[in-house]
């Protein structure tokens, strides 16, 4: 089972991006929701009215949705989840999806996540992670180092204490995401986060519709920070701190606020948002 959460723990929607795309890549069959109605509060992930094709008006309501993938090649068949991070009872919404995964057998519970960092839009993506037993053990053969994090945690850090409790194995994934970039969906993170799944479930993920939005998206960013002197240096200094391992210059000045990037970066989103208003 493969499950991501918007809100928190999706910097620049990397980790639900990455899932929709495993949907969509497999056109996986939707089977499962959870009823949001225990475990929202709606004056912050509000439903949405729409028209319907016969324009009368319609509520949807934060959706949680499973969807299945025959894996013919591989031992095991995958289940997707893609949810919105939950503002109410945790333990009962982690418990919900752990007694859920266990009537479906699942053999591993893998959770995505992103966050934002101080790390240069041009360079590959940093990931890191961790696992019970022998995942942690994959995790460290791929070269993904260990997660030292302590601290405020999201609901992804309590469903894979639910994993672990149940004796379920459990890894989970994390991109760093630039953090001057992260008002769009950023899709050279959602990349970095299914390389690092496919190499350590042995999959093999056809990314190049994918791959081509990250160059666009990329290029586009790149003319609108070479036309701005002071965010270009900006840049390069993190660039140089990744190279040499060096902490980070910290974040750009107030006047880097990178205007041009930001209208685009909405405008982005905007379109974006207007492509998924469409009912379906």
């Amino acid at each position: 089972m493969v499950m991501a959460f918007g809100g928190w723990s999706d910097a620049a929607e990397a980790a639900t991006t990455a899932v929709s795309t495993l949907d969509q890549m497999w056109d996986g069959r939707h089977f499962a929701s959870i009823d949001p109605e225990d475990f929202y509060d709606f004056t912050q992930v509000r439903p949405r009215v729409y028209f319907t094709e016969n324009m009368n008006r319609a509520i949807e309501w934060p959706s949680s949705w499973f969807s299945y993938h025959r894996h013919p090649k591989q031992e095991h068949d995958v289940v997707l989840l893609r949810s919105m991070e939950p503002q109410l009872r945790w333990r009962t919404f982690s418990e919900g999806i752990m007694s859920f995964a266990e009537r479906l057998n699942a053999s591993c519970i893998v959770s995505l996540g992103a966050l934002l960092a101080d790390v240069p839009h041009t360079r590959p993506v940093q990931l890191t992670g961790f696992g019970t037993g022998f995942l942690q053990g994959k995790l460290r053969s791929l070269g993904i180092s260990m997660s030292q994090y302590e601290g405020p945690t999201g609901i992804l850090g309590v469903l894979y204490e639910a994993a672990t409790r149940r004796g379920i194995p459990a890894m989970s994934l994390w991109a760093a995401a630039p953090h001057y970039i992260s008002t769009a969906t950023n899709p050279h993170v959602s990349i970095g986060l299914l390389e690092g799944l496919q190499q350590a479930m042995g999959w093999s993920l056809d990314l190049s519709s994918l791959r081509d939005e990250a160059r666009q998206f990329t290029l586009e960013v790149n003319a609108i920070i070479q036309a701005n002197p002071e965010a270009s240096a900006y840049v390069t200094r993190l660039e140089e701190a990744a190279q040499s391992g060096q902490p980070s210059p910290g974040g750009p000045p107030t006047e880097v606020l990178l205007t041009e990037l930001e209208e685009f970066l909405r405008r982005r989103r905007g379109n974006d948002s207007n492509a998924a208003d469409e009912p379906e």
